[in-house]
């Protein structure tokens, strides 16, 4: 009887340890399937923010560029052929990405040309490659813009060259003379960022690589641009047939073709692929895709499973007598935590666990959720740094530009004032000289505020005390405006400057003005709240799409149609308000009004008297 009995317990432990392994295995396979692809995500989601990092820096470095006059000065002939090579020069030694530039005149003739720290045109017999019959070259000069172009990414190659170079994109930019297009400036960048970024993944664990997918040229459709394997990259160029559907499968590449993002089963583990539109044309896409080995994620799984036989033996001589401890102090509170720990990889960092364990899994079951708070907190803060980061550089970006325009503005304004008092010296006073002269000041004002916005730069002067009253009447005196406007001010002083917090009250109601439709009405009110001076500006015009007002106080970022606005006006009402140590706050829905709330500090009363 006992041995039958033992015989029994034996079995049952034995089918219950099969079953309890079982599951443990398809819950381990699913976790560790979840990992993978929280792993892949976070590789796609890095290696996107890379390649789009490098193409804004490309943009952002043409519209540089495009800013010094030496261009179209050459075009003009105002300046010679050896000033441009020197700039070429000296721009190439400071940003190693760029493989060449050219200047091309209308025609496609290449006047000056750089390449790969060598002035080609600078050689005696050097004789203009004329590059019109390129179809980028064709593409930009029929329909130009003043935003920079880019090209086909792919293996440069000239008439004079008698190879391929490394991989590059071009970037194509008109130089213009007024409203007129004078010629062209092209930029080569290197392309190994690009690469890179695709490669950083341990061999181990899988490969990376960039394929294109592409409706309106098919010899481009499914090439590789990067793969550890380097013979499959540019088919198109080397005449191979190393295309996507040729190496992977017809089938995979039309399930790349028809989803944004997704992942494909493969013998050697999975591919997860997501989409990039560096041209922003839905019919030609760069899929980034990252292969993931099987056998590095499952590992664990496979030595298990080969000691298994072992383990079950040993845990049948000790179930009859562990079991009952083992269920009670073991296995219910590691269920806990396994699913708390499965709760947390799907980011629901609120999962309770809160059971009443002893001894050591207490203290496992603490830390565990010690750790889930503290992630939580990190991500958090991960994201609000990555946002203000984002915003500090788009403001330094419109400090540097608005230096760079800020000596074009000044000098005809300066003439502006001193013809105005010329005038007046000949014709005597009379208001709308003094309006002229005054509004001139106040734009050489705000112009040299502007210039202040970018983060190295340091303000002029000490804050004042300011009655925000007179500064809020006397920019409305100056608004011309159908709409109605109410206002309810109270006679507050702040501590500040005078032209920057006209500047925010112009471009806030400005802003509202455009909001408006029919029976428009703008009202403002200004109060001392607490120890705060608390503005209200508000309107009932269409309001903020939801979706948008986390982005308004984005540099460029604008939700009016063409003509009314680059976006600048509300990341410089933001940046004069933290300047002034204030906060802003925006309460809209769409087609409900919005209300733009600003706190800022009173003046010191008793050193004001």
């Amino acid at each position: 009887m006992i041995k039958r009995l033992a015989l029994f317990i034996s079995i049952l432990v034995a089918l219950v340890l099969l079953i309890t392994t079982g599951i443990y295995f398809s819950q381990s396979k699913k976790l560790i399937t979840e990992d993978m692809n929280a792993q892949a995500d976070i590789i796609l989601r890095l290696k996107k923010n890379g390649i789009d990092d490098f193409l804004v820096r490309m943009r952002y470095v043409m519209l540089a560029l495009a800013e010094n006059t030496a261009f179209k000065d050459y075009f003009s002939g105002r300046t010679d052929r050896q000033t441009i090579e020197k700039l070429f020069s000296g721009y190439a030694s400071r940003m190693p990405d760029i493989q060449a530039m050219r200047l091309i005149d209308l025609n496609g003739n290449i006047l000056v040309f750089f390449r790969e720290g060598e002035l080609v045109s600078a050689k005696p017999d050097y004789k203009p490659i004329n590059v019109g019959d390129k179809e980028f070259f064709h593409r930009v000069s029929q329909n130009p813009t003043r935003e920079p172009a880019f090209s086909d990414f792919e293996r440069g190659h000239l008439p004079d060259a008698v190879s391929f170079c490394p991989s590059m994109i071009r970037t194509m930019l008109p130089v213009y003379e007024g409203e007129r297009v004078a010629g062209y400036l092209i930029v080569n960048f290197w392309g190994r960022r690009l690469g890179e970024t695709a490669s950083q993944l341990d061999a181990k664990r899988g490969y990376s690589f960039i394929a294109e997918v592409n409706e309106r040229a098919p010899e481009r459709d499914g090439i590789f641009l990067f793969h550890p394997d380097h013979k499959y990259e540019f088919a198109n160029q080397f005449g191979t047939s190393y295309f996507f559907d040729t190496v992977y499968g017809a089938k995979d590449f039309s399930t790349l073709k028809n989803n944004e993002q997704g992942m494909i089963p493969m013998k050697e583990g999975f591919m997860f692929y997501s989409t990039y539109y560096p041209y922003g044309d839905k019919k030609q896409a760069w899929k980034i895709c990252t292969v993931l080995y099987k056998d590095f994620f499952f590992q664990s799984l496979t030595a298990l499973r080969h000691e298994f036989l072992a383990v079950m033996l040993f845990c049948i001589i000790l179930s009859i007598l562990t079991a009952a401890v083992f269920s009670r102090y073991f296995m219910k509170p590691f269920a806990d935590i396994k699913k708390a720990v499965t709760a947390y990889s799907r980011g629901d960092f609120d999962y309770p666990l809160d059971g009443k364990y002893t001894g050591e899994i207490d203290e496992i079951a603490k830390s565990i959720r010690s750790m889930a708070d503290s992630l939580k907190v990190y991500i958090e803060n991960i994201k609000n740094t990555q946002m203000r980061l984002e915003l500090m550089n788009r403001i330094s970006a419109l400090g540097v530009m608005a230096g760079g325009i800020a000596h074009e503005l000044n000098t005809p304004l300066n003439s502006i004032i001193i013809l105005t008092k010329l005038l007046k010296q000949e014709t005597g006073e009379s208001e709308d000289l003094n309006t002229i002269e005054h509004e001139a000041k106040r734009c050489v004002d705000i112009i040299e505020n502007l210039r202040k916005l970018a983060p190295d730069k340091e303000g002029d002067g000490e804050p004042q005390s300011v009655r925000l009253k007179e500064v809020i009447e006397k920019t409305l005196k100056y608004i011309n405006s159908d709409a109605k406007i109410e206002t309810d001010l109270a006679d507050v002083s702040v501590s500040g400057y005078p032209t920057l917090l006209q500047q925010m009250i112009l471009n806030l109601v400005q802003n509202a003005q455009d909001a408006l439709g029919e029976n428009g009405v703008i009202r403002i009110t200004l109060t001392k709240s607490g120890s705060s001076v608390l503005l209200k500006i508000a309107d009932n015009g269409c309001g903020i799409p939801e979706d948008e007002i986390d982005r308004i106080f984005d540099p460029f970022h604008t939700t009016k149609g063409p003509g009314k606005g680059m976006g600048l006006g509300l990341s410089l009402v933001h940046k004069i308000v933290k300047r002034h140590g204030g906060r802003i706050e925006v309460n809209s829905r769409d087609g409900g009004g919005t209300e733009f709330i600003i706190l800022l500090e009173p003046a010191d009363e008793s050193s004001s008297d």
